[in-house]
C-alpha cells in the first residue's frame, strides 16, 4: 500500500486503542499510520449516530473503507462493506445518521 523506501512496520492491536474526540460534532479518531514526509496517513473513525463533519477537501485524495454501520455524502449512501476513493481535489461532507466505523486512507492518491 506504501510505497517508500524506509518505511516502518507497524503492528497495533486497535481494540487496545481508545477513541479521540476529533472534533465536537461526534467525530472520534484512531491513529494507525502517519511517517515523515510522506502524503498519505491513515487512521481509524467512528462517527456517533447523527454526527457530521464539516465540509471538507481533499487534495491529495482519500480512501474509505466502511467497517460498520453506513455513511452519506453529497454523491451517495455507503454501508458497511463498501469502498469509496476520491480523487484529488475532491470534497465533501460526511454523515452517519446510524453511526459508523471507518478505516480512512488521507493523501497520497493521484488523480
Amino acid at each position: 500500500q506504501y510505497a517508500g523506501e524506509g518505511r516502518n512496520q507497524v503492528q497495533m492491536n486497535t481494540n487496545a486503542l481508545d477513541w479521540q474526540p476529533r472534533n465536537d460534532t461526534g467525530v472520534w479518531q484512531k491513529p494507525l499510520y502517519r511517517q515523515g514526509s510522506y502524503k498519505e496517513w491513515t487512521q481509524l473513525l467512528k462517527l456517533d449516530a447523527g454526527a457530521q463533519s464539516p465540509p471538507h477537501d481533499h487534495p491529495n485524495g482519500e480512501e474509505i473503507f466502511v467497517i460498520e454501520g453506513e455513511i452519506e455524502d453529497e454523491h451517495g449512501i455507503y454501508p458497511a462493506g463498501a469502498w469509496v476513493r476520491s480523487p484529488p481535489g475532491s470534497g465533501h461532507t460526511v454523515k452517519s445518521p446510524k453511526g459508523a466505523i471507518l478505516y480512512v486512507r488521507f493523501g497520497g492518491i493521484e488523480a
